[in-house]
């Protein structure tokens, strides 16, 4: 019987089955990535005034003189000579007029010809509920980090992150075709839930059939890809304007990688945890068999003595080393401030 990271180095620490998980980690990390940024653009709220009451064609553009004359007398100015965006003018005298708040408006469409905000009316005092939308969305993100480490504890690394990747596809779908504001916020928070919950399970399925010298590799594949993803999302925008087309496009690729599932094992590791031997030593030899590895192809060479269990520890234990707690509060201010600095950028 050999002990499990002697196995790795049989099979290849960081073979052909390696180098396809990362991949599929890659690519679902920078998908997830995409779909926290592109808010940035479909939130976006354009320069806008009330809508004349009565003028069936009115446009945010001026049309002519009787067009520009017809907004000086109903839309009021500001402070800085520009016009109102959530007030109008009942009265025909520009001096007399009643000041009153409007709840349809025209927008200038020369750079997104349709957002989120503008779609259903979440300009003036109904914008908390722009922000309230990514609430939501970072809510699912929190419960997915805690539901889907749960899940891929007890079901398994792989069968989680294609279940959360084929649901991080149909919510991303389903906001694309949202007919009302709290349809959008329910596919959000799905889509959020899988972010956080797939995010996690791909690291570990990358790095639990790794070895350890080689698990470096894993890990900056998905940071890099993380990156990625947000830079990606400033020229998708560029080029996608609408917010509906947008999201779905960023939607449509997890439905592609589901073509994963017959190229990647689920991990050895989590298997021998769960006493399933004889499943762990079929992918081993499969994946030596990809990998041009070493593994015999016939015999039994894993056990329960094949994986060395860690005790687990109260999380309390913490307080008795001072240096852990320190770095512990130096990992979480620094989040904090990551969050935080993040959230300022996109609102």
């Amino acid at each position: 019987m050999m002990e499990f990271d002697e196995v790795i180095r049989r099979v290849g620490e960081f073979g052909r089955i390696q180098l396809r998980t990362t991949i599929f980690g890659g690519l679902v990390t920078m998908t997830t990535a995409l779909q926290m940024m592109v808010t940035v653009f479909m939130q976006q709220s354009p320069a806008h005034r009330c809508a004349i009451p009565g003028l069936a064609n009115d446009t945010f553009e001026i049309q002519g003189a009787w067009h520009q004359y017809l907004i000086n007398q109903t839309i009021p100015v500001d402070e800085n000579d520009q016009y109102e965006g959530c007030l109008w003018r009942s009265g025909n005298d520009s001096g007399n007029g009643s000041v009153l708040s409007c709840n349809e408006w025209v927008y200038d469409t020369s750079v997104f010809p349709r957002t989120f905000p503008t779609e259903f009316g979440l300009l003036c005092g109904s914008s908390l509920l722009i922000n309230m939308v990514n609430v939501v969305y970072l809510t699912g993100v929190a419960a997915g980090a805690i539901v889907g480490g749960l899940a891929a504890d007890c079901i398994g690394r792989k069968t989680v992150a294609f279940i959360f990747c084929l649901i991080h596809g149909v919510g991303g779908v389903g906001a694309a075709l949202s007919p009302t504001y709290g349809a959008f916020v329910a596919f959000r928070f799905f889509v959020g839930t899988c972010h956080g919950a797939a995010n996690n399970c791909v690291l570990v399925l990358g790095m639990e059939f790794v070895s350890p010298r080689k698990r470096i590799i894993s890990v900056c594949v998905l940071g890099i890809s993380w990156g990625a993803g947000i830079v990606l999302a400033t020229p998708l925008a560029y080029l996608i304007r609408d917010w509906r087309y947008l999201q779905l496009t960023v939607a449509l690729p997890p439905f592609l990688y589901l073509g994963f599932w017959w190229i990647i094992p689920e991990s050895p590791r989590w298997l021998l945890s769960r006493g399933r031997y004889k499943e762990a030593e079929r992918i081993v030899r499969w994946a030596s068999r990809v990998n041009d590895g070493k593994m015999p192809e016939t015999g039994h060479f894993l056990n329960e003595h094949s994986l060395q269990i860690t005790p687990t520890l109260s999380p309390l234990k913490i307080f008795k080393a001072p240096r852990l707690m320190a770095r512990t509060a130096v990992a979480i201010c620094g989040w904090y401030k990551h969050c935080f600095r993040s959230l300022a950028t996109r609102n």
